[in-house]
């Protein structure tokens, strides 16, 4: 049984048409998780000076949006701790997402070589 030349093109296309979302997916999630490293890169930098150079009971200024907030080490220090928590969670989410979008992108082009060349299987 032979399929038509006008059905394995439009195949080939909808294959095409979905590497090309799953690499630019993947693109945009690899960003994501260089910014959240850096992120993470600076509060473990921020976090080590602080406990280094700082006693608990002093005060320093926190940024929030426009303005500067005087707040303790202690508790300066255990909100930076949260926020490195979800963006801990943030990346582990986004590294399974880059292992689907791999996954997704290998298979995707293991099957557009078997419809071009179907001898090689």
């Amino acid at each position: 049984m032979s399929v038509p030349p006008e059905a394995l093109q439009k195949v080939l296309l909808e294959m095409d048409n979905q590497l090309n979302k799953t690499q630019s997916d993947l693109s945009s999630t690899n960003y994501q998780l260089a910014q959240i490293d850096a992120s993470l890169n600076a509060i473990k930098v921020s976090k080590t000076n602080l406990v280094r150079l700082c006693n608990n009971d002093e005060r320093v200024w926190q940024g929030v949006g426009k303005a500067f907030v005087s707040d303790d080490v202690s508790s300066y220090l255990a909100s930076v701790s949260q926020e490195e928590k979800v963006m801990s969670q943030s990346k582990e989410a986004l590294e399974k997402k880059k292992h689907y979008l791999d996954t997704t992108l290998n298979n995707t082009l293991e099957n557009m070589a078997r419809i071009v060349n179907p001898s090689k299987n």
